[in-house]
């Protein structure tokens, strides 16, 4: 089954063409309260994809991905700048051919969906013999309390995306 995959972030390196003609189904994002609005509504997603952009905060794209789902989130360098993306599930340096990271990405997605089978194979074996398998997940951020770091951080790309969209018009 052909993968779904979000991807916010400056295409420069013309990733998105090489994960369609990889098979991959990609939808692309330029703004957070756009990605934010796709997160909630897309039942049959297999990844995140960020790539390295000025006016995106890969660690905002991170916090946004995670407290909507739990699908694995992949970071394209594009430079040689430090970037902080230590929580990212994988992270593709700058100048990785295609076929390397598209077979990385894949790898990451499969593990994903084997993860995610065995998870709903033990709720489904659990749920008869009365076991509550709710807390066998970690809730998504919006089900726990934020950190004031997180809210800020969240507060701020907002804030700042509403700027770049006025500035644009």
């Amino acid at each position: 089954m052909a993968a779904h995959v979000l991807h916010i972030g400056m295409d420069d390196c013309h990733r998105v063409a090489v994960l369609r003609s990889a098979g991959y189904a990609v939808d692309e994002y330029a703004s957070m309260p756009e990605l934010a609005e796709a997160l909630g509504g897309i039942p049959d997603l297999d990844a995140v994809l960020c790539s390295e952009s000025e006016n995106i905060a890969p660690e905002v794209v991170f916090a946004l991905a995670r407290e909507c789902s739990a699908e694995p989130v992949i970071f394209f360098n594009s430079s040689n700048r430090r970037v902080s993306t230590p929580d990212f599930d994988l992270v593709i340096p700058p100048l990785t051919p295609p076929e390397k990271w598209l077979k990385q990405v894949s790898t990451l997605i499969e593990r994903s969906r084997v993860l995610r089978a065995q998870g709903k194979s033990f709720a489904d074996k659990a749920r008869p013999l009365g076991l509550d398998t709710s807390m066998s997940r970690r809730p998504p951020v919006r089900e726990r309390e934020l950190s004031s770091g997180e809210r800020m951080r969240l507060t701020s790309a907002d804030s700042y995306d509403s700027r770049m969209s006025q500035n644009s018009n």
